[in-house]
């Protein structure tokens, strides 16, 4: 978990929830970066205002079976692939932390502020700290990192293609927790 001590903000980014485009923003207000998504903090994280990432899970799905795929020897497509991992969360296991309820119930407190990738500016500006901060550097981040990121391009439809209504609601009866958790409609994926 990345945390400033200086703001007394921790902020939670579980993979594929726009964490590269935010540690800009981290690094601009020294954060304490942790790369790995883990969870660790330094002191009470009751202390902090804690900020969490996260992005419809149809499409975040799609985006770690994308960066596996990538990075991995993974032959399998889409469906057998989260068919396999859902599997495996099943069994008391959140293999690439698909499942962000799931590591925010180890945790001592519940988010403070959500920040969603599908309105990740409206979000990241409604932040006091980065409200109230009217440098040039700070704009020239949202310039670069946030507005011209096409990964947060919500009229992109390519991976709702690979969706159809029973494989949907396969996933959403398997992460029906962040879909309520988060807010999204079990129909997001059409």
């Amino acid at each position: 978990m990345n945390f400033s001590k200086n703001l007394m903000v921790a902020w939670l980014t579980p993979i594929r929830t726009g964490t590269r485009s935010c540690m800009r923003i981290m690094d601009y207000f020294n954060f304490d970066r942790r790369e790995d998504h883990e969870c660790f903090i330094e002191g009470n994280l009751n202390d902090y205002f804690f900020i969490v990432n996260t992005h419809n899970p149809y499409k975040r799905l799609f985006s770690i079976y994308n960066f596996d795929i990538t990075n991995s020897n993974t032959k399998l497509d889409f469906k057998t692939w989260s068919k396999k991992y859902i599997s495996q969360i099943t069994h008391n296991n959140n293999p690439q932390q698909i499942i962000i309820t799931e590591i925010l119930k180890n945790l001592s407190k519940k988010p403070d502020y959500i920040v969603k990738v599908e309105s990740l500016y409206d979000d990241l500006m409604n932040l006091d700290f980065i409200k109230n901060d009217k440098s040039d550097s700070l704009e020239e981040i949202f310039e670069n990192y946030i507005l011209t990121n096409r990964t947060f391009d919500p009229t992109l439809p390519f991976w709702k293609t690979e969706y159809d209504e029973k494989f949907a609601d396969y996933v959403y009866e398997n992460l029906k927790k962040d879909f309520d958790f988060f807010d999204y409609k079990k129909d997001s994926w059409k």
